[in-house]
């Protein structure tokens, strides 16, 4: 199935059909939500909220979206921040390794390595013992 027959058949869509063949028709205006519906989906928004979302922009209320979207954006540039950091680690962890070939079982503790800070996305959870994520 097609994500725009699927995207229709959750609500967000409601293309015209062409009279002789059925087939659907997406005017300017539904492309425009096909387009805003693809970059939700693509950082991580679920349908319901794609549809909220949606709503507010037809009944004209597009300042509720904005906040939600730069929100969403600073989460988004909070979380690549993170992963950042935890790639530089491991960066640096295999750095201190030297050359590319492992080092024996019983030497795993590697030279010059500082660990990442407490935002490190890859730190276990004191209370819980779960990883962030």
């Amino acid at each position: 199935m097609s994500a725009l027959r699927f995207w229709e058949e959750q609500g967000l869509l409601t293309p015209g059909r062409d009279a002789d063949t059925g087939y659907r028709r997406y005017d300017s205006r539904e492309s425009a939500k096909v387009t805003l519906i693809a970059l939700l989906r693509a950082t991580g928004y679920r349908f319901g909220v794609i549809a909220q979302i949606l709503d507010e922009l037809a009944a004209g209320n597009p300042e509720q979206m904005r906040r939600a979207l730069e929100s969403r954006l600073t989460h988004l540039d909070e979380v690549s921040a993170g992963c950042l950091a935890a790639s530089a680690a491991l960066h640096g962890y295999l750095r201190a390794w030297g050359p590319p070939d492992l080092p024996p079982a019983s030497d795993w503790t590697p030279r010059n390595y500082a660990a990442p800070g407490p935002s490190w996305p890859g730190r276990r959870n004191q209370e819980t013992g779960m990883e962030p994520w």
